[in-house]
């Protein structure tokens, strides 16, 4: 399926069948879209509608191949379904006061199933019914059915197209 150095097989895989083998968690795997921005097109992953249930990455905040991959005549329209890529660790819990930084997007969602590992607690989300895994620090203080913010890193995202499952850009 891919050839690749430890970290390009695990960061960039080249399906979505690479990215849900290699890793774990798998790779959280969630229905997304571009849509048309002010500035361009954007990127929002979405969980159903309400308040916080969006995360809509702006152009500017994709890393540069796949910003480019978006906006090419494949996936330029708005509306345009994707699957958008995100690792575990690439998800924190935001405490109280935290702003998110350039690369980060919070986002409200709420908690499902906690796994003490130890080393770090899996935290399994709901985000308007798309299901997805944070690696968070062991001590995290999170009950299944509360809802909390947490910061992605959208500098980790990669996104694949929904036809092919093949890696975009």
């Amino acid at each position: 399926q891919q050839l690749g150095t430890p970290s390009e097989v695990y960061n960039r895989p080249a399906n979505t069948f690479v990215a849900g083998f290699m890793g774990s968690p798998r790779m959280n795997l969630l229905k997304a879209h571009a849509h048309a921005q002010a500035d361009g097109v954007a990127l929002a992953i979405d969980g159903g509608g309400g308040a916080g249930q969006r995360i809509d990455v702006p152009m500017q905040v994709l890393p540069a191949a796949l910003s480019g991959a978006l906006s090419g005549a494949r996936l330029g329209k708005s509306g345009q379904a994707v699957i958008a890529g995100i690792r575990a660790e690439a998800v924190t819990l935001a405490g109280p006061g935290v702003v998110a930084g350039p690369l980060q997007r919070s986002f409200d969602a709420r908690v499902e199933v906690i796994e003490p590992t130890g080393a770090d607690t899996l935290v399994v989300l709901s985000l308007g019914g798309q299901e997805f895994t944070a690696r968070l620090e062991p001590d995290v203080a999170l009950q299944p059915g509360q809802t909390a913010r947490f910061l992605v890193d959208m500098s980790k995202l990669v996104c694949f197209d929904p036809q092919t499952e093949a890696l975009l850009a």
